[in-house]
């Protein structure tokens, strides 16, 4: 147990990391773009909208700047490319990481849920056995119900301290959650995952046609997420009390839990 308390504490060191270097590479690349377009100084087009640094960098190495631009330009990049190779080391690091740990070993095979995602889901979450029940891992994510309210931003300080929303945490959980419940329709056969994501959407088209596709959208990949930290909750639970047997084999008494009727155990 020793050895597991002390490889989640190393997953969620190195995860905070990767964090903070995720966010400087992200501000560099802004910082990328602020600098081509005044460069530039041209009218903003619709391009421009959805054009990635990179793109912008082309732009400007195209006009034939000159050699004090590309000086400017170049040490920009220097840094970026820095933040992109330590980026790329701690992913390394975590997948290395997320192997040993026993949901990593189990849970890899899902597809489009590799051991990077894992890593962020232990980095974020923690120990799954510190949890009571699953409503209390959804609340951590910001994919949980308070008071019958999903957790979002609140301008109201009642509501924000309610609510405990951290915006780059569920962020985290909706990608993993997009990429195992839709990207995963690729797949063949269809992913679990993938259905507990259709089914979702045929349900809300019945119960709420007034909801707009973007909205239908996201709820589904809530609902998505939560089913997937809901099993690894219990994956967790049947490890940590000795339980026989694996995956839908391993038979223990899982403690009663407050499970919203959206996400009712399938039988």
């Amino acid at each position: 147990m020793d050895d597991l308390t002390n490889l989640i504490s190393n997953i969620r060191e190195v995860h905070r990391r990767r964090q903070q270097v995720v966010r400087a590479r992200r501000r560099r690349e802004t910082e990328i773009i602020g600098l081509c377009r005044r460069i530039l100084n041209r009218p903003p087009t619709k391009e421009d909208k959805t054009r990635t640094f990179r793109k912008w960098v082309a732009c400007v190495q195209e006009s034939a700047p000159s050699v004090a631009v590309t000086w400017m330009l170049d040490t920009y990049l220097d840094q970026h490319a820095v933040f992109v190779a330590e980026n790329k080391q701690l992913d390394r690091q975590l997948e290395g990481l997320a192997a040993k740990h026993p949901l990593g070993i189990e849970f890899q095979t899902i597809p489009m849920l590799g051991l990077l995602s894992i890593s962020q889901i232990i980095g974020e979450i923690g120990d799954f056995t510190c949890y009571a029940n699953p409503a209390k891992v959804w609340a951590r994510a910001g994919m949980g119900l308070k008071d019958g309210m999903i957790q979002r931003r609140a301008k109201d300080k009642a509501l924000a301290d309610l609510f405990g929303f951290s915006p780059e945490r569920r962020a985290i959980f909706y990608t993993i959650s997009e990429n195992v419940g839709v990207k995963s329709g690729r797949c063949t056969p269809k992913p679990y995952y993938r259905t507990v994501y259709e089914a979702r959407r045929e349900h809300t088209a019945e119960t709420h046609p007034d909801w707009s596709k973007g909205h239908a959208f996201a709820d589904a990949k809530r609902i998505t997420g939560k089913r997937l930290l809901r099993e690894m909750w219990k994956s967790e639970y049947r490890r940590s009390h000795g339980a026989v047997g694996d995956g839908d084999q391993a038979k223990v008494d899982i403690p009663a839990r407050v499970v919203p009727p959206d996400c009712a155990p399938t039988q």
